[in-house]
């Protein structure tokens, strides 16, 4: 008999059908997608539960204990950790933010090829979270190639799977409602994924797990060392500072648990059920200067990038990167606190927001201009909306 051990566990993730003739929706089971070759994810560790909800029959008979109930909600709900890598999170990273530039590369589509073999990909927050077609919006200043159909869909949702020995577990149309990013000297960097999924199912077919990879042989480990962090005044420069601890968070606030009649036991499509916030944290090992201080006390706005260069991509001239810039921060936080006789360091928080203008410059065209963008820069071939 399997015993399912973490030493052995892996998973995978791909996003579901987008192209006209295969989508299908929100529900459909024969939409999750076939996972195979180069869709293993860098699995750190995940708590993703299935819930059941009862409704208890709370008719009064004469008796203290309630005699039954009844199944009304069936849930999948979690956190995918994973290790950050500059390969193979690509997909995750896309469907979080729900927009790359559909367009051919001359264009100003994504990715942007600098040279062979290198692809610079641009993912930017939408404004609509749920599958939908694509919008004149999102096409702006841009000019699709040949390839694009208008039927097709932006379909944001994928199939999760992880290998546990005993069998394989699949989420299907799995959403990502928030994305945690965060750092220090001596830990992983961590990529946390909060899962909303219509349902799972155990599985062994075609696409078992022995058939999942990764995208790369190598994998390149982002590392805290990687990164340098700059702030600067919107309209300003940028000036880089060390830093000794961050945290980034970008919450989409979906709905999780919203039915219909159509819907039964499970929950319909998760939409936007408020404001995306998007906040962050900050450490410096010393306090040594009010600069910080400076900033908080202005009214004016900033913005901000962490920017991770990793290892020459082999047989090219270009570096693995992974770029996170805020075109528009308020520091909200300031802090320089006594814990007893140790060095007094800072602790900064912030909150960004969208903007209609940005200081950075982009080797792909910007169509969202919202609170954040993230950028990779490796050897991940495809654009992420418009793969299947």
């Amino acid at each position: 008999m399997a015993i399912g051990q973490g030493i052995k566990s892996k998973s995978a993730f791909l996003k579901e059908a987008g192209e006209q003739e295969n989508y299908k929706i929100w529900g459909d089971g024969s939409g999750a997608a076939s996972l195979g070759a180069t869709h293993q994810i860098p699995l750190q560790s995940e708590n993703i539960s299935r819930a059941k909800t009862y409704q208890n029959d709370n008719s009064l008979d004469g008796k203290s204990g309630v005699a039954a109930t009844y199944n009304i909600l069936n849930t999948a709900e979690g956190t995918l950790n994973c290790t950050a890598h500059y390969e193979n999170l690509d997909r995750l990273l896309c469907l979080f933010m729900g927009f790359e530039n559909p367009a051919a590369d001359a264009d100003g589509g994504s990715p942007h090829v600098p040279e062979a073999g290198v692809y610079n990909h641009l993912y930017e927050l939408d404004d609509i979270y749920q599958s939908d077609y694509w919008q004149l919006e999102d096409l702006a200043a841009v000019k699709i190639d040949g390839s694009f159909k208008l039927g097709d869909r932006k379909t944001k949702r994928g199939t999760l799977a992880f290998a546990k020995q005993v069998s394989d577990w699949r989420y299907v149309n799995s959403v990502i409602n928030q994305l945690t990013i965060s750092g220090n000297p001596s830990d992983n960097i961590t990529m946390a994924f909060d899962i909303i999924s219509y349902a799972y199912d155990s599985y062994r077919g075609s696409y078992n797990s022995g058939n999942w990879t990764l995208n790369n042989t190598e994998q390149i480990k982002t590392l805290f060392s990687d990164l340098t962090f700059k702030i600067g005044q919107v309209g300003g420069a940028l000036t880089n500072y060390g830093i000794s601890n961050f945290t980034i968070t970008a919450n989409k606030n979906l709905t999780n648990n919203d039915q219909d009649t159509s819907a039964g036991l499970k929950i319909i499509e998760p939409a936007s059920g408020g404001f995306r916030d998007v906040t962050g944290s900050i450490e410096l090992a010393r306090y040594n200067s009010n600069t910080f201080m400076t900033i908080f006390d202005s009214t004016a706005y900033y913005y901000m990038e962490f920017d991770f260069l990793g290892n020459t991509i082999p047989g090219t001239s270009s570096t693995y990167e992974l770029r996170i810039r805020f075109p528009k921060i308020k520091l909200t936080e300031a802090a320089s606190n006594i814990s007893g006789s140790e060095v007094l360091g800072q602790s900064l928080a912030f909150k960004a927001f969208r903007s209609d203008t940005t200081d950075f410059s982009y080797n792909v065209t910007l169509v969202k201009k919202n609170e954040m963008t993230i950028e990779t820069i490796n050897q991940f071939s495809s654009n992420i909306l418009r793969e299947n």
